[in-house]
């Protein structure tokens, strides 16, 4: 089986159907968001609808969290209009998602096992793989924006 595995979409639909319409997704059988699907991009909607449509499993990003409460004080400065607004497009969407999707030995989450917001560090890496419960030697996140490759005493 093989799968698409997506990450901070953060409510860009044509970078969503670009990935789509290349040959090697259209040969996956199963699509896994890790998160953010939501959130920053006009169309955060008309993603979770396209995921929804293609069947995709979708986990909890801390953008998705922070939709579930978007009346709250933290919310007040910053970017958080944009929050708002995005929270008024999923209002009738329930975003009470996954943190994490285990398959075998595959570890699927958003920020570290658990916790939606906590962003790693490159130093943090090698002591992360070893809190990874027994069997799992693949871990998969997102919210760094940046990509990582790190393998040590045979899990990655």
């Amino acid at each position: 089986m093989r799968t698409l595995v997506l990450t901070d979409i953060h409510g860009n639909l044509p970078a969503l159907e670009a990935v789509l319409a290349h040959p090697a997704a259209q040969k996956c059988d199963e699509i896994i968001s890790l998160g953010d699907h939501v959130n920053f991009g006009p169309e955060s909607r008309a993603v979770h609808d396209r995921l929804t449509e293609l069947g995709a499993v979708m986990l909890l990003g801390n953008h998705e969290e922070r939709l579930l409460r978007p009346a709250d004080a933290e919310f007040d400065g910053y970017n958080w209009a944009l929050m708002r607004w995005t929270a008024q497009q999923m209002a009738d969407v329930d975003l009470h998602l996954p943190t994490d999707l285990r398959r075998g030995n595959v570890l699927f989450t958003h920020g570290t096992p658990g916790e939606p917001y906590h962003l790693v560090q490159p130093w943090e890496i090698s002591s992360l793989l070893d809190t990874l419960p027994d069997g799992v030697t693949l871990l998969l996140s997102g919210h760094n924006h940046a990509p990582w490759d790190v393998a040590r005493d045979g899990r990655r």
